[in-house]
């Protein structure tokens, strides 16, 4: 009985180790409860230390889809606002501009923006929890200046909005993606980012992915790799941005951004993807040195019309078929209002079949 009694215990404890090893693997993958990122090192991206010209930026990195660091590519053109551009500045000659303001440094998008005057946030903004993040486009144009990179090749028609964005300590961006391209630019502080491609959608989307917002509700600070497994499978870019940086992110790129010092300031340009490059009005010069180029108000050229979007959208369904039924077409523009179906119907140039090239629709009127 003495020997039987012995083996007992020993029977009963196989099965409770091995229990404990099981679960404690399901949280020992790495990066569980650690920043986005921390699963696996950093890649970095393409590096120049100037604005790209608008040839090689189209060719090399819009059409193919691919971020650019401009490193200290505002320096090299002195941009006025990297010296300019202080609280004292915005006081002297804003201070009674509505501006629209985030009432929470980490981004929430449950939450709603405020109104403030540039005054009252200046006053605010280093001892609450405000981040400005305000549209240039109906006021502040001034700020707006097109960078040689965007001066031509069509570039300078499809510029949609600048967004002005001034915080002071960490603010934090969700981990989400943007329909239109992206063109950031930093004059005081810095900034990490985390881009990943698009072609991790799946993963990216797997869980916990708000569709309506193109936003992930995963917590940046703290990944739950038992709630998000599928983040492991991601491969990411790091970015480090200083004043005098600017940073092109692809349209559809998932992408988080994090400002970490006492006064942090960018201004974005968003614009409308290109499928084709207009040549033909570039400058000689502009095909070999983008800094030949001097900084051009917005005043040049003027904010797109919002039929941008829906020329993007045109092209984006034909940009890769050449040929596409225009009824097919038109019930993909789920965005459009019967009117504006109408005269893009009325305006498409058709074959005698009823299809569109897209040749022929690259200046249509919407």
């Amino acid at each position: 009985m003495a020997g039987v009694e012995t083996s007992l215990p020993i029977v009963a404890l196989v099965p409770i180790f091995w229990l404990v090893c099981l679960t404690a693997g399901d949280y020992a993958q790495k990066g569980h409860l650690k920043p986005l990122g921390s699963h696996t090192d950093g890649e970095g991206v393409t590096v120049i230390g100037k604005f790209s010209s608008p040839p090689v930026f189209y060719s090399q990195f819009v059409s193919q889809e691919q971020p650019i660091w401009m490193r200290n590519a505002l320096e090299n053109i002195n941009h006025l606002g990297l010296t300019n551009w202080t609280d004292e500045y915005l006081k002297e000659n804003y201070e009674a501009v509505p501006v629209n303001v985030e009432v929470s440094k980490l981004e929430n998008r449950k939450k709603r923006s405020t109104s403030l005057t540039m005054q009252q946030f200046l006053k605010l903004y280093k001892k609450k929890d405000l981040y400005l993040v305000h549209s240039l486009r109906n006021n502040m144009e001034e700020f707006v200046f097109v960078p040689p990179t965007l001066s031509c090749g069509g570039f300078q028609h499809v510029i949609q909005d600048a967004v002005l964005w001034l915080g002071s300590g960490k603010t934090q961006s969700v981990l989400h993606f943007d329909t239109l391209d992206n063109l950031l630019c930093l004059f005081d502080g810095r900034k990490d980012l985390v881009l990943i491609d698009s072609d991790y959608k799946d993963a990216v989307e797997a869980a916990g992915f708000v569709q309506e917002g193109s936003y992930s509700l995963v917590d940046v600070d703290r990944i739950d790799m038992v709630k998000f497994p599928r983040f492991s499978e991601i491969k990411w870019k790091s970015v480090k941005m200083k004043a005098g940086d600017c940073v092109y992110i692809p349209r559809g790129w998932y992408h988080q951004v994090t400002s970490s010092t006492k006064r942090h300031l960018a201004v974005n340009l968003w614009f409308s993807h290109l499928f084709w490059f207009n040549a033909t009005d570039c400058p000689m010069t502009a095909s070999s040195s983008s800094n030949s180029q001097k900084l051009k108000p917005i005043s040049a050229y003027g904010f797109a019309s919002p039929n941008e979007v829906l020329r993007a959208k045109l092209l984006d369904k034909l940009h890769d078929k050449g040929i596409m039924i225009k009824d097919t077409f038109l019930s993909s523009l789920q965005s459009s209002t019967e009117a504006r179906r109408e005269k893009v119907c009325k305006n498409l140039a058709l074959t005698g079949l009823g299809v569109m090239r897209i040749s022929d629709n690259q200046t249509l009127d919407l």
